[in-house]
């Protein structure tokens, strides 16, 4: 049977190694960040211009930029897109066509997005800020302020993007099968844990 594992996760928690470890025991591909360069690459945009978009809301600024961009296909007298949207509809095509096998997506509202699809086990990830913030001055070499910032930071541009895209909350446990606490917890520990809960869930209707 198909599985399609989605990952919504807290900054600094790990949710990308766990998505990774859990796409290596089941042999199927994880996807993270080359789903941007996929996205632009199908959807005929900039690469440079939407990564500025990747799970970020939209700026005064961005906005002002993209609303001089325009989407191929459309014509002169359409109103064009901005190139937040733009970027977040050529996702969802990249993330409906990587659910046709069995994978794992990490973040971009990809729960949101395959919510109806058959297979689907929604994911998030979180762990005790202390542990959040070692886990980053380690992998970055930052100082704790410094990674205290970049959690507050980057985790609030999580939550805008989720909310401004979905009619859900980021982080609301009724949008997700399982909230999983990561914290003390080694990595493929909790991979598996993740993959008994959803070889365990029953099959959609």
């Amino acid at each position: 049977m198909k599985k399609i594992i989605t990952i919504g996760r807290e900054h600094g928690t790990g949710g990308r190694e766990i998505g990774k470890h859990i796409a290596r025991k089941l042999g199927i591909e994880c996807y993270d960040g080359r789903l941007v360069s996929e996205a632009a690459r199908a959807g005929g945009i900039d690469e440079k211009l939407a990564k500025l978009y990747d799970e970020k809301p939209t700026s005064a600024l961005l906005y002002s930029l993209s609303m001089s961009m325009s989407i191929p296909g459309l014509t002169h007298a359409s109103p064009p897109l901005p190139l937040g949207e733009q970027v977040f509809l050529a996702q969802c095509d990249v993330i409906r066509n990587y659910a046709k096998e069995s994978c794992v997506i990490v973040g971009r509202c990809a729960d949101y997005i395959l919510k109806d699809e058959k297979g689907l086990c929604r994911v998030f990830i979180r762990s005790e800020l202390e542990e959040r913030v070692h886990r980053i001055m380690s992998t970055y070499e930052l100082t704790e302020d410094k990674a205290r910032d970049m959690i507050k930071k980057i985790d609030k541009e999580r939550a805008n993007y989720y909310n401004f895209h979905t009619d859900s909350a980021w982080g609301s446990t009724k949008n997700y099968d399982i909230c999983l606490n990561v914290t003390g917890m080694d990595l493929d520990a909790a991979a598996d844990i993740i993959i008994s809960y959803a070889n365990a869930m029953p099959e959609k209707e």
